[in-house]
C-alpha cells in the first residue's frame, strides 16, 4: 500500500495514499494548534486595524472547510456545534468591513476556543475533537 507524508513550507504535515492522489492534512494536535495560532494572528492584525489580508482564507477554514467535509474537526465547529463559523462574531466583523471593535470580538472568541482546546488540562478535549472530525482514527500526537 502506498503512503507518503510531507511537510509544507508553512510547517503543516500532509499525507496521500497514492502517487497521484491529493495531499490531505495530517491532523495532529500540533498542526491544529498551529492553524489556531495563525488564525489568531490574522485576527490580531484585524483588531489592530490592518485589513490588508481580507482575501486570505482562515488557516482553519483552509483545512477544515475547504479540504475536509464542511468544518468537521475544526475547533470552532466543535466549540459552537455549528458549521461555517455560525454562532461566532465572524459575520458581525465581516458585515462591519472588518472594523476594529468587531474584529476584537472575533479575536477574543478565538482566544477562548484556544484556551478550551489547547490550554491547561485540554488534552482530552482536543483528542476527542480530532477523532470526532476524522474517520475515527486518533490523529492526536
Amino acid at each position: 500500500m502506498f503512503y507518503e507524508e510531507r511537510t509544507t513550507a508553512e510547517g503543516f504535515r500532509q499525507f496521500r495514499t497514492s502517487p497521484d492522489g491529493d495531499w490531505q492534512p495530517l491532523l495532529t494536535v500540533q498542526n491544529v494548534g498551529a492553524m489556531m495560532d495563525r488564525s489568531i494572528a490574522k485576527w490580531q492584525l484585524r483588531a489592530a486595524g490592518n485589513t490588508s489580508d481580507y482575501a486570505v482564507p482562515c488557516p482553519l477554514c483552509a483545512v477544515f472547510a475547504f479540504s475536509i467535509s464542511v468544518c468537521k474537526g475544526c475547533p470552532i465547529e466543535a466549540y459552537t456545534g455549528q458549521t461555517n463559523c455560525y454562532d461566532t462574531p465572524f459575520y458581525a466583523a465581516r458585515e462591519a468591513k472588518w472594523a476594529m471593535h468587531e474584529s476584537q470580538a472575533e479575536l477574543d472568541f478565538l482566544l477562548k476556543v484556544k484556551e478550551h482546546y489547547f490550554g491547561p488540562g485540554s488534552a482530552d478535549r482536543i483528542t476527542y475533537q480530532l477523532i470526532r472530525g476524522g474517520d475515527g482514527q486518533e490523529y492526536a500526537a
